[in-house]
């Protein structure tokens, strides 16, 4: 009875054993998302030589474990899974590869192996990114916690330039079959290999390739979102530890729009070798502007361009490309001819005096110069270049040459120039914000301005307007169209087929629309018509009280797209009509 016992005892301790380290029977019972081999979810895993191969066909839906995890050094996802969840492969921390098939259209945070052994991942181009939905207020865009570096990423399908937000690597390198993109070197190209597209993040030096004519300044200053779900705007920049670019001598223009993403300030880039003698002096100050390197080393390199009289000079043209001096009063020399785009931006002048020498001002050439009170412009002048004064808060006077005749798009913005400036010179033409902010309450629009753009005079302290001549050319928002802004009252010395007001659509719902629009001073009612084609074809007409400026139309059986609205006054007893606003409202 002994021996019996004794032997049951040792089964017993035997299997205890067995059980701890097979993980199997009565004492450890395995967990259920830990898998050595097999399937689970119609998804196969399996396991061999350090290699995690999951197959199959659908979307992954939970963290992927597997015994001994420690041990994988490879993954692949084949073709068929069509989607890895939030934080899939997190804890995979020894992964040195990952292959992940075109197939997958969706991946969610730190859906990537997080750790710093990983060098290499092979992923689809294009792809939806999913948020941790446990984590609703934070939303890190990221594939991968970024203290560590992956040092290539390769993309098995066409590339979406978006993607890029969400990893960062040392070197990038498209598919072949990409039809709008190559790779040169680990750096994202054009696929003629003429414009640069995207710099890998983690690069702090970068030389353009020979051969490239476009240097694309968004390739650095693109930008990696990160931050509170609510915010629009909030971004890194991606590129942040890149110091120096080389341009080569094939390079012939800066372009700062092309391949456009969103970026929270400009590069950190403090050097720019400049190899190429093709660039204009728009380009030249293009990169001045957009990187922070040293004005006198980064002008140095051109040999056009001279330091004298306080000012770079481009001598090929006697143009002034920066002014540099600190004096509150300057005088333009008489051998300059021109003076450049931005010339006297953020400059300290008080006063400055342009001879009849110049026979062009470029763009912005007075911008922020907050402390501007007094101007000498050219006679020869016949437009106000965009931005020239704008952010000028101490102009308060000036004399415009008697042939103006434009006045560029916010030439004047948030100046204090007062309203006689525009009964100066011979002005037809105000393009849009050109006077935006400067704080009038009232003026008078001569005959002569025929074409006003919109926001020319949009400003929260405007109350009345005169209109002296034809209105044809003057934009319905040329006096504002900012929401909840008290709107100004048009008057108009015209006839009343002239009078024209300006409306937008404030709330709509299949079977309700609400209007409003801005007040004319003399009208006798308001005229409105809705309708769900541009043409008015089928359209609804209704009618507002002198004094009204919003009406609420309900009840409506057909979703009303368009809307527009005109004045109407009797007449020596007949009922005269005013014009339509022109831009029908169709935005939602």
């Amino acid at each position: 009875m002994e021996r019996r016992m004794i032997k049951v005892k040792r089964g017993m301790v035997f299997l205890a054993v067995l059980c701890i380290f097979t993980g199997f029977g009565c004492f450890a019972k395995s967990s259920p998302d830990v898998l050595a081999a097999g399937k689970k979810g119609g998804i196969s895993y399996t396991v061999k030589k350090g290699t995690l191969t999951i197959s199959g066909k659908g979307a992954l839906t939970s963290k992927v474990r597997v015994a001994d995890q420690k041990k994988i050094k490879k993954i692949i996802v084949k073709r068929g899974i069509t989607a890895l969840p939030v934080s899939a492969f997190e804890s995979f921390k020894n992964v040195q590869e990952i292959e992940i098939a075109s197939s997958v259209r969706k991946m969610g945070d730190y859906a990537l192996p997080c750790g710093k052994r990983l060098e290499k991942v092979t992923m689809p181009g294009k792809f939806q990114y999913v948020r941790d939905k446990e984590d609703p207020d934070y939303i890190t865009h990221s594939l991968i916690n970024e203290r560590w570096h992956i040092d290539t990423i390769c993309f098995n399908s066409p590339l979406s330039l978006k993607t890029l937000s969400f990893v960062k690597s040392n070197h990038l390198i498209v598919s072949k079959k990409d039809k709008n993109y190559r790779s040169i070197g680990g750096v994202i190209y054009s696929k003629d290999g003429k414009s640069i597209v995207r710099v890998p993040a983690y690069r702090k030096s970068l030389t353009v390739v020979d051969g490239c004519e476009e240097f694309c300044t968004q390739s650095v200053e693109y930008g990696k979102m990160y931050g509170l779900v609510d915010s629009d705007s909030e971004c890194e920049l991606a590129c942040h530890d890149l110091k120096k670019i080389v341009l080569p001598a094939s390079v012939r223009r800066i372009n700062t729009n092309k391949y456009y993403a969103v970026h929270r300030d400009y590069s950190r880039v403090n050097e720019i070798r400049v190899k190429s003698k093709q660039l204009s002096d728009r380009d030249i100050l293009l990169l001045l502007d957009r990187f922070k390197v040293k004005k006198k080393d980064f002008l140095g390199q051109f040999e056009h361009i001279s330091y004298q009289d306080d000012m770079y000079v481009n001598t090929r043209e006697a143009s002034i490309f920066s002014y540099e001096g600190e004096a509150e009063e300057f005088e333009v020399p008489a051998y300059i001819k021109a003076v450049g785009v931005k010339a006297f931006e953020w400059s300290n002048l008080k006063r400055v005096t342009i001879p009849d020498s110049v026979t062009r001002i470029g763009a912005g050439a007075f911008n922020h110069c907050e402390k501007l009170q007094e101007v000498r412009l050219p006679d020869a002048m016949t437009k106000i270049p965009d931005k020239m004064f704008q952010y000028c808060y101490s102009l308060k006077e000036i004399t415009l040459p008697q042939h103006i005749s434009v006045i560029g798009m916010e030439a004047f913005r948030e100046t204090d120039v007062t309203p006689s400036i525009l009964s100066q010179a011979e002005i037809s033409e105000i393009q849009s914000y050109a006077f935006y902010d400067v704080g009038w309450e009232q003026f008078e629009l001569p005959k002569t301005i025929r074409k006003v753009g919109g926001a020319a005079f949009a400003m929260g302290t405007l109350r009345r307007v005169t209109i002296c001549g034809d209105t044809g050319g003057i934009s319905p928002w040329a006096f504002g169209k900012e929401y909840g802004q008290k709107k100004p009252i048009l008057i108009f010395l015209a006839n009343i087929g002239h009078w024209q007001t300006g409306m937008e659509i404030n709330g709509w719902s299949k079977d309700e629309i609400f209007l409003m629009w801005q007040d004319v001073a003399g009208v006798d009612g308001w005229q409105i018509q809705v309708a769900p084609d541009k043409a008015f074809h089928r359209k609804k007409t209704y009618y507002a009280r002198k004094g009204e400026m919003k009406k609420d139309i309900t009840k409506l059986r057909t979703r009303m797209r368009y809307a527009r609205i005109r004045p109407w006054k009797t007449i020596d007893g007949r009922k005269q009509y005013g014009r339509w606003t022109t831009d029908c409202t169709d935005d939602y």
